[in-house]
């Protein structure tokens, strides 16, 4: 860097003296060769003091409506985030109804396969498109993520029972492995309870606020 400054140095100084030279020249031939009248000068002071004034009053002008413009971009973004986030959480939410709905279902009878398995569709459709990283609230984001945690693991509980219950037939063991299989499922009910419920009661606050 310290040997590249002389030329840089030198670069500026060139800028200058040229800027000033094509700034100079209109004056040395008004003033040493062309004969002016005193009119061309009342005209030009005229047009040069309208120009100044122009650009005193216009420049703050413009960039008062430039900044009130990207204000109102800001805006308009702002509140298209908002909406976007409020749609994901109602499509999750309605989600996470529908699983706790299937949950009270297991728990009404907790010896027997669930023939409505819980529902994924709306929150992976969101996470594999990213759309789910439009949820502003990260601690909301984090509660919708824990209950389906849960939700995963039973589902992929009762989807191993279920291929056990099809294979009763041949192979041994298999009515004994479906009720381990369906054992091991209930353990979560409390917690799946939890967690859904409390990453709803999180939605309806977010919802409210925004």
């Amino acid at each position: 860097m310290k040997n590249n400054w002389p030329t840089k140095k030198l670069t500026e100084i060139a800028t200058i003296i040229i800027f000033a030279t094509i700034m100079a020249v209109p004056f040395a031939y008004v003033f040493c060769i062309a004969k002016v009248e005193r009119s061309f000068w009342d005209n030009a002071m005229g047009n040069m003091l309208a120009t100044i004034l122009a650009l005193i009053v216009g420049v703050p002008i413009a960039l008062g409506i430039d900044r009130f413009n990207l204000r109102q971009e800001d805006r308009r973004k702002l509140e298209e985030a908002k909406e976007k986030n409020q749609e994901i959480l109602a499509l999750i939410k309605q989600e996470l109804v529908f699983n706790l709905d299937r949950l009270r279902d297991r728990e009404s009878d907790p010896n027997n396969l669930p023939f409505h398995p819980y529902q994924l569709d709306i929150w992976e459709a969101f996470s594999d498109s990213g759309q789910i990283s439009r949820i502003i609230n990260s601690q909301i984001l984090n509660r919708i993520a824990s209950a389906y945690s849960i939700i995963k693991i039973e589902r992929f509980i009762e989807k191993n029972c279920y291929l056990a219950t099809r294979g009763a037939f041949a192979y041994s063991g298999t009515e004994r492995a479906t009720k381990l299989l369906l054992e091991d499922g209930r353990r979560f009910d409390k917690q799946l309870r939890e967690n859904t419920e409390y990453a709803i009661k999180e939605i309806d606050k977010e919802i409210n606020r925004t």
